[in-house]
């Protein structure tokens, strides 16, 4: 090994797990802001801190997948053996009592135990089972206290006290809920149909967060699709393509094959027999009701599945010539006519619902700020009625019904500029417009022009006018336009099956590209979507083969805005927005340099976004996909490189941030800054997305040590202050304006309305901060975590630093929710998963390397051309 690498692998093992400290919240209090009062989803918590918790692990023979089974078993033992006891059971391995067990003397810290289950309802559920209880650990509350009271570390968060509180408040929801994850559901709201044999539940999700003000419950509305209750020849026929037996007709052998994938290891209904049994359907006969034979008995004849049933049950099936459910397995297996069974109430779908679907979920859930905490509080109110027994064993005397009154601030809007220096403030709160004679700080050069038509209802000329019309808006707005442009647009018909040879002509037909500026190609493109979509193929085409620059438009707005239609002028200056970025340009940035932190806009700091997208979920075979933006235009910090990596699935640390071969990701993006600065960052400000609560500090450390090394291998002496902070919208935090008239148009709070007290936890560096303006439904602020800070931000400056950054989204007049380089490593994520789900459906060849878990295949990426990524750093392609 050379002395450079034995240094660089020095550097790797400097931080660890042990010797990382997570960031605390400085001492001094954020002071900038007009002061406001908001309404959080938080409720407080009434807690005996005396009490003593005690974690036992519960180990089950025969082991079972089903939770709800170990909790009858469990609930059998507990019955039996520690009557008196109140306990609280996860349904797999913990279970917590308010009272140490008596397991065999004072010294024993486990003991096994004989349960047999009574059959219930047709279950086979009598078999016996051997449950071991082992004494894990006592879990005193008094630490909830003393983390709340600022006594103990932030590594020291007393988990395993939430984790007891939360099950017990879990074991209370069954009761009275169906569970689904770490959420609960009710059928007492509206059901929603949203088609396809499913309709839309309302439900909560809760958490226990130790606060500045205690502790206290973080209660949010949620919203899940569950299949409805229907006999399950009508749901087959409903959910499966080209329908199942209609008019009485045989199914399709592909009919078949569809009824079986959507019913098997749903719960059915079996509606002939009394006692309303329920099993689960394990798939379909192979032959219908009147062909399928099964022995009576032992030793009796065989019998079709029609003739027993009009024989024994005295039921003249009306669908005979239709495959039966089968339910159970090996001996215990049993076919019932598929008329005679119905989907069981209350299941949960886990699958990915269509378009259509969606699109009305997303109709149905949207709810003004008021609606959706009168909700709220009803639903809380409903779930956690006091006087609760087990609660109060396990310390939780109350928990208040009304929400918590929180402190906030609202920041002050930053100072735009513009070309030679113009500068503007947002009129209203996070959102502005480029009127009044404004142009791009930095304009492209667009020196030529091509559209695409894919569409046959569109005309020439109607392309050809929007066209032109956009290329006058590039030139109003200050791009250095082709004086020949202002002739007309040359377009040209497109074919959606020849999508690469359309792009090449397209480009020909204007004499070529002349590098180092490229032209821009407008695609008038069908409004679909999809994997295969047109979209997803010219994008494919144009980014990681030919390298060229592409905007699309879908057919319907070409048609509208080609000619003076209301709208048109603010139209196609958002799309000359994303042309001028695409082309190097830079629309507009932040003047950092009024902030509380100068040293931002003082000395090279380089802000960089990061997130890793994982496969839909139950995908085993797919990669997840991390990407990382970092800015190349300091001061201004409005343009980003972003490079993505291909990964195992699932993995939560970017793997790819160090590489030996070529530094990595993280050596690539310093050197990209180098090309548009001149300079090395002296200071790194990571934006990153994508970690749970859990994760916090081991994906830290690895990606620090990353990062690190990445520097390091650049020179040996070169060490950035570097400050790491998670940035999230995926928590269930809410709020809403105390005095409505603090609310915006939408009825939500207000752009630049950041909490930091109260409500944040009681030793860790947070805050909420919504940036953006509402448009509908309840907004959701952004919730940051500062994890490592070597830059020792004060709360008001990387307060300040983040809510300045949503302002310079560089494809929109608005501030975004988050900063823009994370919106950028989501983007080309985005874009890198299209490309990746294009190149796996053309070519069957594509390298592969099985990852070291077993479970995911790590995929050779797609990127962008060479040619296209080396015209200049920060060249959005993805906008």
């Amino acid at each position: 090994m050379t002395s450079e690498a034995e240094a660089t692998a020095a550097a790797m093992t400097e931080l660890t797990v042990s010797t990382v400290e997570l960031a605390e919240r400085p001492t001094a209090p954020a002071k900038i802001g007009k002061p406001t009062m908001v309404l959080a989803n938080h409720f407080k918590m009434s807690v005996d801190f005396s009490k003593v918790l005690y974690h036992y692990r519960v180990n089950i023979d025969p082991e079972t997948s089903f939770r709800g089974i170990n909790r009858m078993v469990v609930e059998k033992l507990f019955a039996e053996k520690f009557e008196t006891h109140a306990y609280a059971y996860d349904g797999r391995f913990d279970a917590w009592t308010s009272n140490p067990l008596d397991l065999g003397g004072e010294e024993a810290t486990g003991a096994k135990y004989d349960v047999i289950l009574d059959p219930q309802k047709g279950r086979d559920e009598g078999r016996p089972f051997l449950v071991e209880l082992k004494l894990v650990d006592a879990a005193p509350l008094q630490l909830l206290k003393d983390y709340v009271d600022g006594k103990l570390d932030v590594d020291a968060r007393p988990s395993l006290q939430i984790q007891a509180i939360e099950i017990m408040l879990s074991n209370l929801a069954l009761k009275q809920f169906t569970a689904g994850g770490r959420k609960f559901y009710t059928d007492t709201f509206p059901r929603i149909d949203i088609g396809e044999a499913l309709e839309l539940w309302k439900g909560f999700y809760q958490s226990v967060r130790l606060t500045q003000k205690g502790v206290m419950l973080n209660f949010d509305l949620a919203n899940t699709a569950f299949y409805k209750p229907m006999p399950c020849l009508e749901y087959l026929r409903m959910v499966c393509k080209g329908g199942f037996a209609s008019n009485g007709s045989l199914p399709s052998r592909s009919a078949l094959i569809d009824a079986k994938k959507k019913i098997t290891k749903l719960f059915c209904n079996l509606v002939h027999l009394p006692d309303g049994v329920k099993k689960r359907c394990m798939g379909l006969t192979p032959e219908s009701a009147s062909e399928y034979k099964f022995q009576l008995g032992r030793e009796g004849p065989e019998i079709t599945i029609e003739n027993y049933y009009k024989e024994k049950r005295g039921i003249d099936l009306k669908y005979a010539h239709l495959p039966c459910l089968m339910f159970g397995a090996g001996k215990r297996a049993c076919a019932v006519p598929i008329e005679l069974c119905a989907i069981a109430p209350g299941q949960r779908y886990i699958g990915k619902l269509s378009a259509n679907q969606t699109s009305k979920v997303i109709k149905a859930v949207v709810q003004r700020p008021q609606q959706r905490f009168a909700d709220n509080l009803r639903l809380v109110k409903l779930a956690h009625k006091q006087g609760s027994k087990l609660a109060q064993e396990f310390g939780v005397s109350k928990i208040d019904t009304d929400g918590t009154k929180v402190q906030a601030r609202l920041l002050g809007a930053p100072e735009l500029v513009y070309c030679k220096g113009a500068k503007d403030t947002a009129k209203q709160p996070g959102q502005w417009n480029m009127t009044s004679g404004k142009q791009f700080h930095q304009g492209a050069h667009l020196i030529n022009m091509v559209g695409i038509a894919f569409c046959n209802s569109l005309k020439p000329g109607d392309v050809k006018g929007f066209c032109t019309t956009l290329v006058a808006k590039c030139k109003q707005l200050g791009m250095n336009v082709n004086p020949d442009l202002a002739k007309g647009v040359k377009v040209v018909a497109g074919d959606i099956r020849n999508m690469r040879q359309s792009l090449q002509l397209a480009i020909k037909s204007i004499g070529g590209m002349k590098p180092p500026h490229l032209p821009m190609v407008v695609c008038c493109i069908p409004d679909d979507t999809g994997p295969n979509s047109c979209k997803a193929l010219l994008k494919t085409e144009a980014e990681t083969i030919l390298g060229i620059p592409t905007q699309c438009i879908l057919a319907k707005n070409v048609k509208k805005y080609s000619k003076d239609e209301k709208g048109a002028d603010q139209f196609h200056a958002n799309v000359a927005l994303k042309v001028n970025i695409k082309l190097g340009g830079r629309n507009y940035f932040v003047d950092l340099k009024k902030g509380v932190e100068r040293f931002v806009a003082n000395e090279p700091t380089m802000i960089i976004g990061a997130d890793v997208t994982h496969p839909a979920p139950g995908s085993t075979k797919f990669p997840s996909i991390a990407a990382v933006a970092g800015s190349v235009d300091w001061p201004y910090l409005a343009r980003f490189t972003t490079l993505c990596a291909a990964q195992a699935g699932r993995m939560e640390n970017i793997t790819s941030l160090y590489q030996e071969k070529d530094g990595g990701i993280m050596a690539q993006l310093l050197k990209a800054f180098y090309q548009g600065t001149k300079r090395q960052p002296a200071r790194i400000v990571i934006f990153r997305d994508g970690i749970s609560e859990g994760q916090f500090k081991p994906v830290l450390v690895e990606e620090l040590q990353a990062i690190r090394a990445a520097c390091k291998s650049l020179s040996e002496s070169y060490s950035p202050k570097i400050t790491y902070v998670v940035t999230t919208k995926r928590h269930h935090t809410r709020f809403t304006c105390v005095d409505p008239k603090d609310a915006d148009r939408s009825g939500n709070i207000t752009s630049g309305t950041v909490v930091d007290s109260d409500i944040t936890d009681a030793k860790t560096f947070e805050f909420y901060l919504c940036s953006h303006a509402g448009l509908q439904g309840t907004s959701c602020p952004a919730h940051y975590h500062v994890l490592y800070d070597d830059n020792k931000f004060s709360v008001d400056g990387i307060q300040e630093l983040a809510y300045n950054m949503t302002y310079t989204f560089q494809r929109c007049t608005r501030a975004v929710s988050i900063p823009p380089a994370v919106y950028s490593a989501h983007l080309a994520a985005a874009r890198a998963r299209m490309w990746l789900d294009m190149d796996r459906e053309s070519s069957s060849d594509t390298e592969s390397v099985v990852s070291g878990s077993g479970e995911s295949v790590v995929e050779a990426l797609p990127s962008p051309t060479a040619f296209f990524k080396g015209i200049a750093p920060g060249v959005m392609y993805y906008m």
